[in-house]
């Protein structure tokens, strides 16, 4: 079941002659976790603020479900929810007041309001601090309290800009395992331009680039289509390893060759036949293989690829 829809959306800002975001259509199902990448300033916090009724897009459509999203719409605020990209809280309050403050506005009442706090901080890993001070929280505290309380109305879809960016590795671990878990209770639409965040947890993937989707599927089939397999092997000397570094750059079927380390790195198409014949190479002259390592393509060399291609 389709969640979250747009049609031909276009946004320019003032008399700019370049839109920020053009033409954007896509589809995200239902209970998955999409992951809208791009570098800064290709248009993703725009996005984020048409599909949430913040701003008002130039042309184009956008759909939750049955509902057509408009500027200022009260249903959609209901439906939906939201973290910016630094929020920003009352650093006195605990963290149970500001969930219970927050589910006091969506129109519960305080009983309500607290077992949905209790039960949102138990989900976020905060129990044991529902009294402390939010201004004492570490970072990940923080963006888990955020989107704790983003998650008070038990929205359709849960939008996140940027929520790990500015985090240590430890935060970015937590928050991002508090995400990949919430699949099971609403879709999350999670803007980033770190990629390897979006690798470790999304399921699809749409690549924004200067206002415009490049690219809209699955993890896997990007990542099967755009890159094959790279093959990374070394050599015991440097001798040998010359001497394959030669025959290698004669192989046009072996593309993106790079020396490094010693070793080589290539992406092959057709590993299994490249296999066969690399061995046989390596054996009829009796060079001192190593190590031979097949390894899948990251998220970042498809991303640099198809953005270098646009470039191009």
């Amino acid at each position: 079941m389709t969640i979250l829809r747009t049609e031909h959306v276009k946004k320019f800002y003032g008399r700019e002659k370049t839109p920020a975001v053009e033409d954007l259509t896509l589809e995200i199902p239902a209970n998955t976790i999409f992951g809208y990448l791009g570098p800064n300033g290709a248009g993703k916090t725009t996005t984020i603020k048409i599909m949430t009724g913040l701003l008002r897009p130039s042309s184009g459509k956008v759909w939750l479900k049955n509902l057509e999203i408009g500027e200022n719409n009260l249903e959609l605020r209901r439906r939906i929810g939201y973290l910016s990209q630094d929020p920003l809280y009352y650093k006195w309050m605990t963290g149970e007041e500001l969930l219970v403050m927050v589910g006091r506005i969506f129109g519960k009442s305080h009983k309500e309001a607290l077992l949905k706090a209790e039960q949102l901080l138990e989900l976020a890993g905060l129990t044991g601090a529902r009294r402390k001070r939010i201004g004492a929280y570490s970072g990940g505290m923080v963006q888990r309290l955020g989107i704790a309380q983003a998650l008070v109305n038990d929205p359709e879809i849960l939008f996140l800009d940027e929520p790990v960016s500015s985090m240590d590795p430890l935060g970015r671990k937590e928050v991002l395992e508090f995400i990949y878990n919430l699949r099971d209770r609403t879709t999350v639409f999670m803007s980033t331009h770190i990629l390897s965040d979006v690798e470790r947890i999304c399921d699809r993937v749409g690549i924004l680039h200067k206002g415009r989707l490049i690219i809209l599927k699955e993890m896997a089939k990007l990542k099967e289509e755009y890159a094959p397999p790279r093959v990374d092997l070394s050599f015991t000397n440097t001798q040998d390893a010359d001497t394959f570094g030669s025959w290698l750059l004669a192989q046009e079927s072996l593309k993106e060759c790079r020396r490094e380390n010693g070793g080589f790195s290539f992406s092959a198409e057709d590993f299994e036949e490249s296999r066969s014949r690399i061995l046989s190479y390596i054996g009829e002259r009796h060079l001192s293989l190593a190590s031979l390592q097949v390894r899948s393509a990251t998220l970042e060399e498809v991303f640099v690829k198809l953005i270098g291609e646009k470039n191009g």
